[in-house]
């Protein structure tokens, strides 16, 4: 009985016996309980056979469906790709159409300045003039944002008074910006005197916004030990905590991920930090946020040398425009103190000397104005 039980447990009856209690009984009773144990594995095996036939199945199940949802998820971001980049081009197609027109208006609004002998028209016209340079700032913008890079080009380089003239002429409250020393010949390189003069405005626009309407906002230089000129915005406004600077200035100090398109919800900058942050990366430029006291805030601007031409400013460039009625930045009194001509910034000094720009089939038969920052070449 043993010997058959033994050969297959599973289907053989345990060993029968009846009536004996001698060692044969314990016998049989040890091998029933082995067969008993033997029988009850086999099952237990057959269920787990079962159960990884079946886990086997789910594996493949969920493989086949891991490999269906790759598959559909790459071809969501192929898609979605391709909507970005259509859209991206939309988006800098209108930008630049925007800037075409702007400044096909800022040259018919100089031309009519410069026939025009009414002072009270000539006043209206500048601010036209001022008002249609503001617009042009804003589509810049939407280049910034686009990732879209400014194709304004300078034949040499540019006088920072220059650069820092047209950045004054962007903002609404011209009125009340102060251009105080700056580092005596100082120019910016022509390919960043756009970049500049942007990243500028953005800073002064910020200034004049979050200051009393009644207060000043200076704008001054100095020419660093390392080569570098620094600048600096400083306006009167009620400030910032220090925990916000930290938190502007760590923004400020990381360069902007390629895949951001704007400034993001979370994000701490707001549209016009955010574009001084693309900007500036553009150049290598440093740019921080500094308490004043006994009040208000100061953007100090670090150009690096790569950017700051050692030799002669640009030979042949123009003069700056002549002095609009009545316009002039930095209140009444005189700038004597500066120590070099054109220390009061005028309200149409809006454009850069010898800036040369690329002009686009749908720019085309705009006259150029040469201003500062102006429309960007379209993508090839």
């Amino acid at each position: 009985g043993a010997r058959r039980v033994a050969a297959d447990p599973p289907a053989e009856e345990p060993v029968a016996f009846t009536g004996r209690d001698d060692e044969f009984a314990d016998a049989v009773r040890a091998v029933n309980e082995l067969h008993a144990k033997a029988a009850q594995a086999y099952e237990r095996v057959t269920e787990l056979e079962t159960e990884r036939t079946r886990l086997v199945g789910e594996r493949q199940r969920l493989a086949d469906e891991r490999d269906g949802l790759r598959a559909e998820r790459d071809a969501v971001a192929t898609r979605l790709e391709g909507l970005r980049a259509r859209v991206h081009g939309s988006f800098v197609s209108l930008a630049l159409r925007s800037l075409g027109l702007i400044e096909r208006q800022l040259a018919i609004i100089e031309s009519l300045e410069e026939r025009e002998q009414d002072p009270d028209r000539l006043e209206t016209l500048f601010q036209l003039d001022h008002l249609a340079t503001g617009m042009r700032r804003y589509g810049e913008n939407l280049l910034v944002i686009a990732g879209s890079e400014n194709k304004a080009t300078h034949p040499g380089p540019v006088p920072l008074l220059d650069v820092l003239r047209a950045s004054i002429s962007e903002v609404e409250r011209y009125d009340r910006v102060q251009i105080q020393a700056l580092p005596p010949h100082a120019q910016v390189a022509g390919f960043a005197a756009d970049s500049v003069s942007h990243l500028i405005a953005e800073l002064l626009e910020n200034a004049t916004s979050f200051s009393p309407p009644d207060a000043s906002v200076q704008v001054s230089g100095w020419l660093l030990e390392t080569g570098e000129v620094m600048l600096s915005v400083q306006d009167e406004g009620i400030g910032m905590t220090p925990e916000r600077f930290v938190e502007l200035n760590n923004r400020l100090a990381d360069p902007v991920p390629e895949y951001c398109q704007g400034p993001q919800p979370e994000d701490p900058l707001g549209l016009g930090l955010y574009v001084v942050t693309r900007l500036a990366a553009r150049h290598g430029i440093r740019v921080q946020l500094r308490e004043q006291q006994p009040g208000g805030v100061a953007a100090v601007v670090v150009l690096p040398t790569k950017i700051l031409p050692s030799g002669p400013p640009g030979a042949g460039l123009p003069p700056a425009p002549p002095v609009g009625v009545g316009a002039t930045f930095g209140g009444t009194g005189p700038a004597s103190f500066l120590g070099f001509p054109g220390s009061e910034a005028e309200a149409n000094s809006n454009t850069l000397p010898g800036q040369t720009r690329s002009v686009s089939p749908d720019q085309e038969g705009a006259p150029p104005s040469g201003a500062a920052g102006a429309g960007a070449e379209p993508p090839a």
